[in-house]
Formats: structure tokens, sequence, C-alpha cells
């Protein structure tokens, strides 16, 4: 069975963390905090417009902590996030490569069966002729033999020509 995988189009899409975001809305509450500072007093009486930053930049700090915390946790998210997607494919890699091996094991195991029984065959013939070739070579055959390769050399130097002439300078004859 096979897997076509066919890649879909990314997109990139930018999204600020909540962390960050959190931040900045701290940030913005600690400049109007300033302004309730500056221009507070102008608008109501001093002591209220003082309690008013206060809270504004004890909020605004809050906002900032908050959003440090946030970032930090996202950030250990992420990686956690990361190590999970790379191991599941590390162990499908894995096992893909398991099963491809098992499934080449297997294939040979079949194949060997009937590998090993021929060649057990093989052998056994082969060990058979070997029995046999050295039963049925006799001391006569032998001499057979070496009177034959006599006979050669003796037709070799009958019939004097270029490649005999090498031929017989390659051999000793002893006759």
């Amino acid at each position: 069975m096979r897997r076509f995988v066919i890649p879909v189009e990314t997109r990139l899409v930018y999204v600020e963390s909540r962390g960050w975001l959190l931040g900045k809305l701290g940030i913005g509450v600690l400049l109007i905090a300033g302004a309730v500072v500056v221009w507070g007093p102008l608008v109501a009486d001093r002591p209220q417009a003082m309690r008013l930053a206060g809270w504004l930049a004890w909020a605004a700090i809050a906002l900032v902590a908050l959003g440090v915390v946030v970032r930090v946790l996202e950030a250990i998210w992420g990686l956690g996030c990361t190590a999970y997607v790379l191991i599941r494919s590390l162990v499908t890699a894995t096992v893909s490569t398991a099963s491809v091996i098992l499934r080449g094991v297997r294939f040979l195991g079949r194949a060997a069966r009937r590998l090993v029984a021929m060649l057990a065959f093989v052998f056994f013939l082969g060990a058979v002729l070997a029995v046999l070739a050295s039963a049925w070579t006799s001391n006569a055959t032998r001499e057979a033999l070496g009177s034959l390769t006599s006979q050669a050399l003796r037709a070799l130097q009958a019939h004097p020509w270029p490649g005999n002439a090498r031929e017989l300078a390659n051999t000793r004859l002893s006759a």
C-alpha cells in the first residue's frame, strides 16, 4: 500500500502573543496613570487624582507582570509542542522503518525456505559427485591422462609453427 502526501499551501500568519499584548496594555495603562498625575489635579482634587494615578500604576505593573508570566508560559508551551511533534515524527519514522525491515525479513524467510532446500540438495549432489570422482579416479585413469599429455607434446614437436615453439619452450618434455 502506498501513501501519497500532497503538500498543502502554507500561509504564515503573524499573531502576537497574549503575553506581549498584556504587556502593551500595561504600558498603555501606565501612560494613562502618568497623564492622570500631570493633568488630574487640574480636573479633580489633588488627593483623588493621586489615588487614581496610584491605582492605575499598580494595575499597569500587574498587567506587565502578568504579561511576562503569560509570555514565559507560552514559550514553555511552544517548546513542549515542538518536542511532541519531533518525538512523534521520530517514532513514526522508526516504526515505518521497522515495518519495512520486517517485511523484507518475512520475504527473505519465505524465499530462504525454498532456497535452503535447493542448496541442501545441490550440496548433497556435490558431495556425492566428489566422493564418486575420487573413487573413480584410479591409477589407470591417471596413467591414461599422463600418456595423453605426452602424446599432445609429441604432436606439438611434430608440427612446428610459431605458437607450438612457444608452447614447447614453456613446457619440459620428459620423453
